[in-house]
C-alpha cells in the first residue's frame, strides 16, 4: 500500500483566517501537557492554603495566647485575604506566562514563519488571547473558587452566599483580564521583556499607591480593596462603577491596539 501524504488548506477570509489551527496550536499547550494542572495546583494550594490557615488555625493560635477571634472575624479576615491575595497573585502569574508568548515567537522568527502563511494577524493575535483567557480561568479562577467556596461553607455555611462569592470573585476575573490583555499588548509592541514585566508589574505594584482619585477611578488598581466587599455583604461605593468598566473598556482597548500594531508590525 502507498501512504499518501495530505495537507490541510487553510480556509476562509478577513480577520479570522487561520485562527483554528493556531486555536489548536495554543490549546495544546494548556491541556495537552502539565500546564493547566501545575497552575491550577498553585493557585488552589497558595490561596486556599492560606484560607484554611486563616479560618481554622488563626483562631485557635490567637486563643491560646489569650486572644479571642471571634468567627465573624476570622470569616471576614478570611475574605480579605482569599480576595485581596486572589486579585494580586494570579495577575502575576498572568504576566509570567504571558512575558515570552509572542515575545519570543518573535525573536526566534517562528512568528515572521506562522505569519509567512495564509494567516490574518488578527488571528494570530486571538489565538494568543482566547486560549490563555480560558486556561488562566478554569486553573487560576474556577478550581480555587470551587475549593474555597468549600472551605467558606465549611467553616460558616450561613454566613456564606453563592451571589455574593460570585460578585467578588467576578471583580477578581476583570482585575486579571486588563493584566492579560495588558501582557498581550505589550508583547506585540515590545521586543524583550523586561520592560513588559516593568510596565506590568509597576502598574500592578505601584499602582495601588498612587493617591490621585481622579486618575485611580479609570483604572483597576483600586479593584483589590473592592473586591472584598460583596463577600463582606458591603455595597460597593459610587465609584466602583466608574473602575469597573474603566477596566473592561481598557481590556478592549488593549485587545484592539494589540491587534492593530499586529497588522503594521514589520518581522
Amino acid at each position: 500500500m502507498r501512504a499518501e501524504a495530505q495537507l490541510q488548506a487553510i480556509t476562509g477570509a478577513g480577520w479570522w483566517r487561520g485562527l483554528g489551527p493556531l486555536l489548536r496550536r495554543e490549546q495544546r499547550r494548556w491541556w495537552g501537557g502539565k500546564r493547566w494542572w501545575v497552575q491550577a495546583l498553585l493557585w488552589t494550594l497558595l490561596l486556599n492554603g492560606l484560607l484554611a490557615l486563616t479560618l481554622f488555625v488563626l483562631p485557635q493560635v490567637a486563643a491560646s495566647d489569650g486572644v479571642a477571634i471571634t468567627p465573624a472575624e476570622a470569616f471576614e479576615f478570611g475574605a480579605q485575604i482569599f480576595f485581596g491575595l486572589g486579585v494580586i497573585a494570579p495577575a502575576i502569574g498572568a504576566i509570567i506566562l504571558l512575558q515570552d508568548a509572542i515575545i519570543e515567537e518573535k525573536s526566534t522568527g517562528i512568528a515572521e514563519w506562522l505569519l509567512s502563511k495564509p494567516i490574518a494577524r488578527s488571528a494570530y493575535v486571538l489565538a494568543k488571547l482566547l486560549p490563555n483567557m480560558l486556561g488562566m480561568a478554569v486553573s487560576m479562577l474556577l478550581i480555587p473558587g470551587v475549593v474555597g467556596f468549600a472551605i467558606f461553607w465549611v467553616f460558616d455555611a450561613e454566613a456564606l452566599s453563592l451571589g455574593a462569592f460570585l460578585a467578588s470573585g467576578g471583580i477578581v476575573a476583570l482585575h486579571l483580564l486588563f493584566y492579560l490583555t495588558l501582557s498581550l499588548l505589550l508583547g506585540v509592541i515590545l521586543r524583550t521583556r523586561g520592560p513588559l514585566l516593568g510596565i506590568t508589574l509597576g502598574s500592578l505594584l505601584g499602582g495601588p499607591l498612587v493617591p490621585v482619585a481622579a486618575l485611580v477611578q479609570f483604572t483597576p488598581w483600586k479593584l483589590g480593596e473592592l473586591s472584598v466587599l460583596p463577600m463582606l455583604g458591603v455595597a460597593l461605593p459610587p465609584i466602583a462603577a466608574t473602575m469597573l468598566v474603566s477596566t473592561a473598556l481598557w481590556s478592549l482597548i488593549f485587545v484592539g491596539v494589540a491587534i492593530w500594531q499586529m497588522q503594521r508590525l514589520e518581522l
